[in-house]
């Protein structure tokens, strides 16, 4: 598998703002099962500032923990993750931050008819309390990609 360094680019960006980038890997073997329901491996990206080449693994085996890529994670890792380096905005900021994203982005790759290759999904997972054991939200994530 290969992760652009545009992703890599991103999740700098977003990891400075308290918004942790992780990548789904669906795990089909064909495009005819990604109109069914899938699974996902879900991969967390460890950006650094600066220029990142592209990063290449196997999907199946778990990636070195001293690596750019951690994972594959569960959902108890993914939430850990969330809990420790994400941080609570309002909505109005949340927007504005995803906003920042789509600017730096379009500052580098100009305004294409259709964006760059790579667009970011959010998921906006709401502070109702978390699991003290966990740092999970209370609400439980889905496991699978989203269509």
């Amino acid at each position: 598998m290969k992760i652009n360094a545009e992703v890599f680019e991103d999740a700098a960006r977003m990891r400075a703002m308290g918004i942790p980038t992780f990548v789904g890997v669906p795990l089909v073997s064909s495009f005819f099962e990604l109109a069914r329901d899938f699974d996902c491996a879900w991969f967390f990206i460890q950006a650094r500032e600066g220029a990142q080449p592209d990063f290449y693994f196997v999907s199946s085996t778990p990636a070195n923990p001293d690596s750019r890529v951690r994972g594959p994670l569960g959902e108890e890792h993914i939430c850990q993750i969330v809990g420790n380096e994400g941080r609570v905005m309002s909505w109005q900021e949340a927007f504005d931050r995803m906003s920042d994203v789509r600017a730096a982005r379009n500052a580098f790759y100009g305004r294409f008819v259709f964006g760059p290759n790579y667009k970011p999904v959010y998921f906006l997972i709401p502070d109702t309390g978390r699991n003290a054991a966990t740092g999970c939200p209370y609400q439980k994530l889905d496991s699978h990609c989203i269509d």
